[in-house]
């Protein structure tokens, strides 16, 4: 069995001359959107260039031709395939691997193909026609379209060839659109379909609209078959508790709620997962006299995420003294990951800590959406409550270099009583000398001016780094204070926290006093804030403690 290593590394210079990063090393991704995502750095090999100079096709494409929906019988697919995907600024090729996709075969033999790019799911179609055992498919198609405010675009599928002078064994393929105007697939007798004329020399997949580059994204080998369990669910005459369970994550600083069905001996849980909120996983229970054994089996299929068919898998975390990293491994496929429900406290944890459960993209490799270890579900009768303060406000000076003042706070995902909150339901405020603050649409890139500011809204200048911290960006000068206020509603009910200000007057003349100071202590933090070393790589927040109590904190950018 494979290994998996927990830490992933945040730069791909790392992995050396290895020709391919191994899957079980990231989590996928749905497309990358940005257009200098390719960029090739000397010496790393597998990554594509800047779009090279090509010849000029004709520009085609719209968000009007994307299609999103289509009607007639639906047959789910398993797509399997080797190619290319974009990650982290870098092309990375894949060899043989599975996907989820499918089929809806509509009137007049119109056939429509979803997500057949591995690692290059758009959550839309492409339109083929049906004649004999073959599916013909016209090109270019536009399958993704992206609006930012100084440009538009979108991908078209079509075919590329491989261009022999950007390409080297040193650095990768890259590929060039073609003018191709059609695709066949075949269709054989078991109902598998296979993309015809692909090789490593022409691959089927994904260029620019608007300047016929390639985005990366591409299959040179490329198949469907036919996909046909069952998403767990519950039976329809167990009765289902919505919000029962609340799961605090102490790691990201707030917490969710959790579904759930009880038979006699079978319970249910939906929104163990962030990243499949709407997912069941099923248990059996044994009762014992104080507690239960809650046992959850692997390899129950849950449902799609990520263009992947996702199931339970259970693993142990291990440790590898030559590279001094973690790593996981699969258990037994018979090894039942098992939770204990005490009854007294009324809460359920994990039975063995040293054993993780996965949400596992594929049943073979292990290839995590999402982990569970040494967590706690807590019975949560009600998810009302007065937000907590928020905390941490850090004001930052950017007026001489960026023309702007950066706050950075967080809102905890708690009450006051120390309950989670559903973070869909919270919100903050902003205060300027007072005064509610309202971000313009037009100065914050927004479709609409905004005074209450959803707690997992992210744009260009409202910042979600992750977990409870946020940043916002002000172009004001003459500010004398600034607050931030936590705003929650539920039921029909609006509670707030305190306002939690800071006098800007009293920073400075501090600022001003620090410099004869001695410093008792220094620490440096993540954007989640999370404690870093002093060496620390990205933006790093600098708190210094004097020796009388004082506080100051500073904001670096190391590289």
């Amino acid at each position: 069995m494979r290994k998996f290593l927990l830490a992933l590394c945040a730069n791909f210079v790392v992995f050396g001359s290895m020709a391919a990063l191994p899957k079980q090393q990231f989590n996928p991704s749905h497309l990358n959107s940005d257009r200098n995502a390719t960029i090739r750095p000397l010496g790393n090999p597998r990554v594509g260039s800047a779009p090279c100079q090509m010849k000029t096709l004709a520009k085609i494409g719209s968000p009007e031709d994307v299609i999103t929906s289509a009607d007639g019988i639906k047959q789910e697919m398993t797509v399997t395939g080797s190619g290319y995907f974009v990650y982290w600024r870098y092309l990375i090729d894949y060899y043989n691997e599975s996907s989820a996709g499918h089929i809806v075969y509509g009137d007049n033999d119109e056939v429509y193909l979803y997500n057949i790019i591995p690692y290059g799911a758009t959550d839309t179609y492409i339109k083929g026609v049906k004649n004999g055992d073959k599916i013909e498919v016209s090109l270019p198609q536009t399958v993704k379209w992206f609006d930012f405010y100084d440009e538009s675009y979108g991908y078209n599928l079509c075919l590329l060839e491989l261009d022999p002078e950007e390409s080297s064994e040193e650095e990768g393929n890259w590929y060039n659109a073609t003018d191709a105007t059609s695709v066949s697939f075949t269709i054989a007798e078991d109902g598998s379909i296979t993309a015809d004329g692909l090789s490593e020399d022409l691959i089927i997949g994904y260029a620019y609209t608007d300047n016929n580059s390639w985005v990366g994204y591409g299959a040179y080998d490329l198949s469907m078959t036919s996909f046909n369990e069952l998403a767990v669910e519950v039976p329809s005459d167990i009765e289902v508790s919505d919000n029962f369970w609340s799961y605090y994550c102490e790691e990201l600083g707030y917490g969710w709620p959790v579904s759930w069905a009880q038979g006699y001996d079978e319970v249910y849980f939906r929104g163990f997962s962030t990243e499949m909120p709407d997912a069941w996983i099923k248990g059996t229970v044994e009762y014992e006299d104080s507690n239960a054994i809650i046992s959850i089996s692997q390899n129950q299929y849950i449902g799609i995420s990520r263009g992947f068919h996702v199931y339970t898998k259970a693993a142990k975390s291990l440790y590898d003294e030559d590279y001094d990293e973690e790593y996981y491994e699969f258990l037994p496929d018979d090894y039942r990951y098992q939770l204990v429900w005490d009854f007294e406290d009324n809460t359920i944890y994990p039975k063995d800590p040293d054993v993780v459960l996965l949400l596992n993209l594929g049943k073979d490799e292990l290839y995590e959406l999402d982990e569970f270890t040494d967590f706690v579900l807590n019975h949560q009768d009600s998810f009302a409550g007065i937000p907590q303060n928020p905390c941490n406000l850090v004001f930052i000076d950017f007026m001489e270099h960026y023309d702007e003042y950066d706050l950075y706070f967080n809102v905890p995902g708690l009450s006051t009583e120390g309950d989670v909150l559903i973070t869909e339901n919270l919100g903050y405020i902003i205060y300027i000398d007072d005064e509610e603050w309202t971000f313009e649409a037009a100065d914050y890139k927004l479709n609409e001016d905004m005074v209450e500011i959803p707690w997992d809204f992210h744009s260009d200048y409202i910042i979600n780094h992750g977990g409870t911290m946020r940043q916002i960006a002000f172009f004001a000068e003459g500010m004398s204070s600034i607050g931030v206020q936590s705003v929650y509603k539920y039921e029909g009910e609006e509670t707030r926290s305190e306002i939690v200000t800071l006098n800007l007057e009293d920073l400075s003349a501090v600022a001003g006093v620090n410099a004869d100071k001695k410093i008792a202590d220094v620490k440096y933090y993540d954007m989640t804030g999370r404690e870093v070393a002093k060496s620390a790589s990205g933006v790093v927040i600098k708190r210094v403690v004097y020796e009388d109590g004082s506080v100051a904190s500073f904001k670096k950018i190391v590289r």
